[in-house]
Protein backbone atom coordinates (compact mmCIF):
# COMPACT_ATOMS: atom_id res chain seq x y z
CA UNK A 1 0.00 0.00 0.00
CA UNK A 2 1.00 3.69 -0.66
CA UNK A 3 1.96 4.92 2.74
CA UNK A 4 1.53 8.90 2.67
CA UNK A 5 2.77 10.96 5.45
CA UNK A 6 5.01 13.96 6.77
CA UNK A 7 8.45 13.50 8.01
CA UNK A 8 8.99 16.37 10.35
CA UNK A 9 12.26 17.03 12.35
CA UNK A 10 11.35 17.58 16.45
CA UNK A 11 13.63 19.21 18.84
CA UNK A 12 15.97 16.11 19.72
CA UNK A 13 16.38 15.75 15.72
CA UNK A 14 20.21 14.69 14.97
CA UNK A 15 19.22 17.12 11.56
CA UNK A 16 17.19 20.17 11.14
CA UNK A 17 14.89 20.71 8.09
CA UNK A 18 11.60 21.59 6.47
CA UNK A 19 8.63 19.17 7.13
CA UNK A 20 8.85 16.59 3.94
CA UNK A 21 5.89 14.89 2.03
CA UNK A 22 6.67 11.08 1.56
CA UNK A 23 4.81 8.43 -0.07
CA UNK A 24 6.53 4.93 0.93
CA UNK A 25 5.08 1.70 -0.86
CA UNK A 26 5.14 -0.82 1.71
CA UNK A 27 2.54 -3.66 2.07
CA UNK A 28 -0.24 -3.19 4.96
CA UNK A 29 1.14 -4.89 7.76
CA UNK A 30 4.85 -4.07 7.74
CA UNK A 31 5.98 -3.77 11.31
CA UNK A 32 7.04 -0.43 12.39
CA UNK A 33 10.12 -1.50 12.71
CA UNK A 34 11.39 -2.03 9.70
CA UNK A 35 10.00 1.62 8.60
CA UNK A 36 11.83 2.85 11.20
CA UNK A 37 15.49 1.27 9.49
CA UNK A 38 14.32 2.22 5.85
CA UNK A 39 13.89 6.15 6.89
CA UNK A 40 17.05 5.81 8.81
CA UNK A 41 18.81 4.76 6.10
CA UNK A 42 17.27 7.00 2.95
CA UNK A 43 16.84 9.93 5.45
CA UNK A 44 19.09 9.62 8.62
CA UNK A 45 16.76 9.78 10.91
CA UNK A 46 17.06 8.68 14.23
CA UNK A 47 14.17 8.03 17.67
CA UNK A 48 10.62 8.30 15.22
CA UNK A 49 7.00 8.60 17.15
CA UNK A 50 3.92 8.86 15.59
CA UNK A 51 0.76 10.38 17.75
CA UNK A 52 3.30 10.11 20.64
CA UNK A 53 4.02 6.58 20.37
CA UNK A 54 7.20 4.79 18.77
CA UNK A 55 7.58 3.79 15.56
CA UNK A 56 9.22 0.49 16.33
CA UNK A 57 6.02 -0.46 18.01
CA UNK A 58 3.71 0.26 15.09
CA UNK A 59 2.36 -1.59 12.47
CA UNK A 60 1.84 0.28 8.61
CA UNK A 61 -1.70 0.21 8.20
CA UNK A 62 -3.01 0.69 11.55
CA UNK A 63 -3.88 3.25 13.36
CA UNK A 64 -1.75 5.79 13.94
CA UNK A 65 0.43 4.82 11.19
CA UNK A 66 -2.23 5.43 8.07
CA UNK A 67 -2.15 8.05 5.59
CA UNK A 68 -1.70 11.04 6.47
CA UNK A 69 -0.19 10.32 9.56
CA UNK A 70 3.04 12.59 10.97
CA UNK A 71 6.48 10.95 11.58
CA UNK A 72 8.33 12.96 14.15
CA UNK A 73 11.68 12.14 14.02
CA UNK A 74 13.56 13.43 17.64
CA UNK A 75 10.09 14.20 18.88
CA UNK A 76 9.03 13.09 22.54
CA UNK A 77 6.91 10.14 23.27
CA UNK A 78 3.76 10.41 24.93
CA UNK A 79 3.81 14.42 25.13
CA UNK A 80 2.93 14.75 21.02
CA UNK A 81 0.19 17.29 20.79
CA UNK A 82 -2.07 18.09 17.43
CA UNK A 83 -1.77 20.83 15.48
CA UNK A 84 -4.60 23.15 14.44
CA UNK A 85 -6.43 21.31 12.12
CA UNK A 86 -5.95 23.11 8.46
CA UNK A 87 -9.31 22.40 7.16
CA UNK A 88 -12.71 22.63 8.25
CA UNK A 89 -16.06 20.95 7.34
CA UNK A 90 -19.17 23.31 7.80
CA UNK A 91 -22.79 22.61 7.94
CA UNK A 92 -25.13 25.08 5.88
CA UNK A 93 -28.21 23.40 6.30
CA UNK A 94 -29.89 20.32 8.35
CA UNK A 95 -29.85 19.38 12.13
CA UNK A 96 -25.92 21.07 12.53
CA UNK A 97 -26.52 23.79 10.98
CA UNK A 98 -24.02 26.85 11.49
CA UNK A 99 -21.31 23.98 13.04
CA UNK A 100 -17.42 23.81 12.06
CA UNK A 101 -15.48 20.32 12.03
CA UNK A 102 -12.07 20.15 11.86
CA UNK A 103 -10.59 18.20 9.50
CA UNK A 104 -7.59 15.94 10.11
CA UNK A 105 -4.54 14.45 8.16
CA UNK A 106 -6.02 10.75 7.52
CA UNK A 107 -9.16 8.96 7.24
CA UNK A 108 -12.18 10.94 8.98
CA UNK A 109 -15.53 9.40 9.35
CA UNK A 110 -18.59 11.12 8.33
CA UNK A 111 -21.98 10.12 10.51
CA UNK A 112 -23.96 9.39 13.73
CA UNK A 113 -22.28 8.48 17.46
CA UNK A 114 -18.76 7.94 17.69
CA UNK A 115 -17.79 8.92 14.20
CA UNK A 116 -14.63 10.97 14.01
CA UNK A 117 -17.25 13.82 12.52
CA UNK A 118 -20.78 13.06 14.38
CA UNK A 119 -23.59 15.03 12.53
CA UNK A 120 -27.17 14.48 14.79
CA UNK A 121 -28.76 14.10 11.20
CA UNK A 122 -31.68 10.97 10.97
CA UNK A 123 -31.15 10.13 7.42
CA UNK A 124 -27.26 10.09 8.44
CA UNK A 125 -25.92 6.53 9.18
CA UNK A 126 -23.51 5.70 11.98
CA UNK A 127 -20.88 5.85 9.46
CA UNK A 128 -22.06 6.94 6.44
CA UNK A 129 -19.04 8.49 4.35
CA UNK A 130 -15.16 8.77 4.87
CA UNK A 131 -13.28 11.94 3.81
CA UNK A 132 -9.55 10.96 3.10
CA UNK A 133 -6.87 13.59 3.45
CA UNK A 134 -3.35 13.22 2.31
CA UNK A 135 -1.14 16.00 1.07
CA UNK A 136 -1.98 15.88 -2.42
CA UNK A 137 -5.90 15.60 -2.66
CA UNK A 138 -9.33 14.99 -0.74
CA UNK A 139 -11.66 12.24 -1.50
CA UNK A 140 -14.72 11.16 -0.46
CA UNK A 141 -16.31 7.78 -0.30
CA UNK A 142 -19.81 6.64 0.44
CA UNK A 143 -19.72 3.97 3.15
CA UNK A 144 -22.01 0.87 2.94
CA UNK A 145 -24.89 0.89 5.16
CA UNK A 146 -24.84 -2.01 7.60
CA UNK A 147 -27.06 -4.53 6.57
CA UNK A 148 -28.53 -8.39 8.48
CA UNK A 149 -26.86 -10.98 7.82
CA UNK A 150 -30.29 -12.77 8.54
CA UNK A 151 -32.42 -13.18 5.28
CA UNK A 152 -35.23 -13.08 7.01
CA UNK A 153 -34.68 -10.14 9.07
CA UNK A 154 -35.76 -7.24 8.40
CA UNK A 155 -35.09 -5.00 5.29
CA UNK A 156 -31.98 -4.13 4.74
CA UNK A 157 -31.20 -0.04 5.41
CA UNK A 158 -31.06 1.02 2.44
CA UNK A 159 -27.61 2.79 0.76
CA UNK A 160 -27.27 6.20 2.55
CA UNK A 161 -27.27 9.35 -0.06
CA UNK A 162 -23.90 10.98 -1.16
CA UNK A 163 -24.29 13.66 -3.28
CA UNK A 164 -21.03 15.98 -4.81
CA UNK A 165 -21.87 19.33 -6.86
CA UNK A 166 -25.62 17.64 -6.65
CA UNK A 167 -24.55 14.85 -8.80
CA UNK A 168 -25.26 11.20 -6.50
CA UNK A 169 -21.72 9.62 -6.36
CA UNK A 170 -19.57 6.70 -4.73
CA UNK A 171 -16.48 7.77 -5.07
CA UNK A 172 -15.36 11.11 -5.85
CA UNK A 173 -12.57 14.40 -5.57
CA UNK A 174 -13.45 17.24 -3.14
CA UNK A 175 -11.98 21.05 -2.83
CA UNK A 176 -12.82 23.65 -1.13
CA UNK A 177 -15.51 24.82 -4.06
CA UNK A 178 -17.14 21.32 -3.73
CA UNK A 179 -20.87 21.26 -2.20
CA UNK A 180 -21.16 17.78 -0.36
CA UNK A 181 -24.68 16.59 0.99
CA UNK A 182 -24.82 13.98 3.43
CA UNK A 183 -28.69 12.79 4.29
CA UNK A 184 -30.31 16.04 4.59
CA UNK A 185 -27.39 17.71 5.54
CA UNK A 186 -25.36 20.06 3.26
CA UNK A 187 -21.46 20.79 3.84
CA UNK A 188 -18.42 22.29 2.05
CA UNK A 189 -14.91 22.66 2.87
CA UNK A 190 -13.22 25.34 4.50
CA UNK A 191 -9.24 26.24 4.76
CA UNK A 192 -8.62 27.79 8.32
CA UNK A 193 -5.16 28.81 9.64
CA UNK A 194 -6.46 29.20 12.68
CA UNK A 195 -7.41 27.50 15.85
CA UNK A 196 -11.17 26.01 15.25
CA UNK A 197 -13.97 25.34 17.89
CA UNK A 198 -13.86 21.89 19.07
CA UNK A 199 -16.40 19.17 17.01
CA UNK A 200 -20.00 20.25 16.70
CA UNK A 201 -20.18 23.81 18.28
CA UNK A 202 -21.76 26.58 16.87
CA UNK A 203 -19.70 28.16 14.00
CA UNK A 204 -19.48 31.79 13.56
CA UNK A 205 -20.95 33.33 16.96
CA UNK A 206 -19.46 37.11 15.65
CA UNK A 207 -20.45 36.75 12.36
CA UNK A 208 -23.33 35.07 12.02
CA UNK A 209 -25.18 37.12 15.11
CA UNK A 210 -28.11 39.39 13.51
CA UNK A 211 -27.16 43.26 12.90
CA UNK A 212 -29.74 45.26 15.09
CA UNK A 213 -30.59 48.38 14.08
CA UNK A 214 -32.90 50.68 16.23
CA UNK A 215 -35.77 52.10 14.92
CA UNK A 216 -36.59 55.38 16.47
CA UNK A 217 -38.79 55.66 19.09
CA UNK A 218 -40.71 58.66 20.35
CA UNK A 219 -43.14 58.39 17.45
CA UNK A 220 -46.25 58.87 20.14
CA UNK A 221 -44.55 61.45 21.09
CA UNK A 222 -43.77 63.52 18.21
CA UNK A 223 -47.49 63.05 17.41
CA UNK A 224 -48.67 64.00 20.10
CA UNK A 225 -46.29 67.27 19.92
CA UNK A 226 -47.93 68.28 16.85
CA UNK A 227 -51.01 67.75 18.05
CA UNK A 228 -50.44 70.12 21.02
CA UNK A 229 -48.80 72.58 19.08
CA UNK A 230 -51.28 72.86 16.34
CA UNK A 231 -54.25 73.50 18.52
CA UNK A 232 -52.85 76.55 19.98
CA UNK A 233 -52.79 77.64 16.58
CA UNK A 234 -55.96 76.88 15.00
CA UNK A 235 -57.30 78.50 18.53
CA UNK A 236 -55.24 81.71 17.75
CA UNK A 237 -56.35 82.24 14.43
CA UNK A 238 -60.01 81.46 15.46
CA UNK A 239 -59.87 83.81 18.47
CA UNK A 240 -58.40 86.30 16.18
CA UNK A 241 -61.03 85.94 12.86
CA UNK A 242 -64.23 86.00 15.63
CA UNK A 243 -63.07 88.82 17.99
CA UNK A 244 -60.88 91.24 15.23
CA UNK A 245 -57.75 91.33 17.79
CA UNK A 246 -55.28 90.25 15.89
CA UNK A 247 -52.91 89.91 18.99
CA UNK A 248 -54.59 86.84 19.82
CA UNK A 249 -51.65 85.63 16.81
CA UNK A 250 -49.21 86.46 19.13
CA UNK A 251 -49.67 83.72 21.23
CA UNK A 252 -49.55 81.41 17.96
CA UNK A 253 -46.01 81.80 17.81
CA UNK A 254 -45.30 79.46 20.65
CA UNK A 255 -47.34 76.46 19.14
CA UNK A 256 -45.55 77.56 15.53
CA UNK A 257 -42.32 76.77 17.55
CA UNK A 258 -43.55 73.39 18.98
CA UNK A 259 -44.91 72.28 15.40
CA UNK A 260 -41.43 72.86 14.25
CA UNK A 261 -39.41 71.13 16.89
CA UNK A 262 -41.59 68.38 16.96
CA UNK A 263 -41.46 67.69 12.91
CA UNK A 264 -37.50 68.38 12.64
CA UNK A 265 -36.45 66.46 15.82
CA UNK A 266 -38.90 63.55 13.73
CA UNK A 267 -37.46 63.62 10.42
CA UNK A 268 -33.61 64.30 11.82
CA UNK A 269 -34.65 60.41 13.80
CA UNK A 270 -35.91 59.38 10.62
CA UNK A 271 -32.83 60.14 8.66
CA UNK A 272 -30.46 58.30 11.16
CA UNK A 273 -32.66 55.41 10.92
CA UNK A 274 -32.52 55.26 6.79
CA UNK A 275 -28.32 55.79 7.76
CA UNK A 276 -28.27 52.98 10.17
CA UNK A 277 -29.84 50.68 7.98
CA UNK A 278 -28.14 51.27 5.42
CA UNK A 279 -24.75 50.71 6.81
CA UNK A 280 -26.10 47.36 8.37
CA UNK A 281 -27.16 46.15 4.86
CA UNK A 282 -23.29 47.17 3.61
CA UNK A 283 -21.18 45.08 6.54
CA UNK A 284 -24.37 42.55 5.74
CA UNK A 285 -23.16 41.54 1.98
CA UNK A 286 -19.42 42.40 3.04
CA UNK A 287 -19.55 39.40 5.83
Amino acid sequence: MPLQCTLARGPLAATHGPPKELTIHLPEGTPGRKLAALLADTHGTGRIHVAGEDLRTLVVGVPPLVNGSVLVDGGQGGHAQASPPAMLLVAHSGPAAGAMYPVLRGRNLIGRGTAHISVPDPDISREHAALDVSFADLTLTRLPANRSPEPNCRPATPEPSLMIDGKPTNLGPVNTSSTIQCGNSIFSLLASKAPVPLPGTEAGCSVHQPLEVHRPTGGGNRWAGLVTGLLPLLLGVGLALATGSWMFLGFTAISAVSLSVAAFSGRQARREFRRALGQAVSEDIKR
